[in-house]
């Protein structure tokens, strides 16, 4: 997972990008101030953002051309007047993550992207 664009809050200008997922699987980025650097195995994956505390960031995302991004790639834009957002403050380090689907896994049908802490502006 990566974050792109501004780390200042008042540009809002902040999009997450989930790549190297399944094509066409839907998932939904999360983010929360807590990290989990050596978190539990959850599904095929590990998750990096502590539950107590976290926020979904809706709608779902698809990974791939259902959104017109490339192959398993899934897009969502911050929108920074969701409730959601309401943590996203100068200041805040927060950590990001996304849950996909995936039919292909081999225990839950469901994995995770790698985590990213952003250290907003």
């Amino acid at each position: 997972i990566c974050v792109a664009g501004s780390r200042t809050v008042s540009d809002q200008d902040v999009t997450l990008v989930a790549s190297g997922c399944p094509e066409d699987v839907p998932g939904l980025f999360y983010f929360g101030p807590n990290q989990l650097p050596n978190g539990p195995v959850f599904g095929d994956g590990f998750r990096c953002v502590a539950v107590p505390g976290s926020q979904r960031i809706y709608p779902f995302a698809t990974a791939g051309p259902a959104n017109g991004n490339p192959a398993g790639t899934a897009v969502r834009p911050l929108n920074f007047a969701a409730p959601y957002a309401a943590g996203v403050l100068p200041g805040a380090s927060l950590n990001f993550q996304f849950w996909y689907r995936d039919n292909a896994a081999m225990l839950s049908g469901f994995n995770l992207t790698d985590g990213a802490t952003v250290l907003f502006q």
